[in-house]
């Protein structure tokens, strides 16, 4: 199965807490302008974008729904961003770190996406 062109949206909530959104796209010049049309309504109501780009992933998960209440489930994943691209997995039961050196940073961020198998 060849990787499919994903947004990824890392933001910060006004709490603190770090949150990812994942969106697919047909390619990368539509992702990318995506990004730009989300990016000013995320920042209006009030989040910080800590990173957003375009890349092949593998990663599959329900589709964002901006209408889920509040209180809907998160699920926590670890997401890897490098100079390349990103990878991103539901975190598992040896939990997550962040980090960050001079080839990766590593953010551990919750999403109301549910993964997919």
């Amino acid at each position: 199965m060849s990787a499919t062109i994903v947004m990824l949206l890392l933001t910060l909530a006004a709490d603190g807490a770090t949150h990812v959104s994942f969106g697919e796209s047909d390619s990368v010049e539509a992702c990318t302008a995506r990004v730009a049309q989300i990016s000013p309504i995320l920042v209006k109501a009030g989040y910080t974008i800590v990173d957003s780009r375009c890349a092949p992933s593998d990663i599959k998960v329900e589709k964002y729904d901006r209408n889920a209440p509040k209180d809907a489930p998160r699920y926590d994943y670890r997401v890897v961003v490098t100079p390349d691209g990103f990878a991103a997995a539901p975190v598992g039961t040896d939990g997550c770190t962040p980090s960050e050196t001079e080839k990766e940073r590593v953010f551990c961020a919750s999403s109301q996406q549910k993964p997919l198998d």
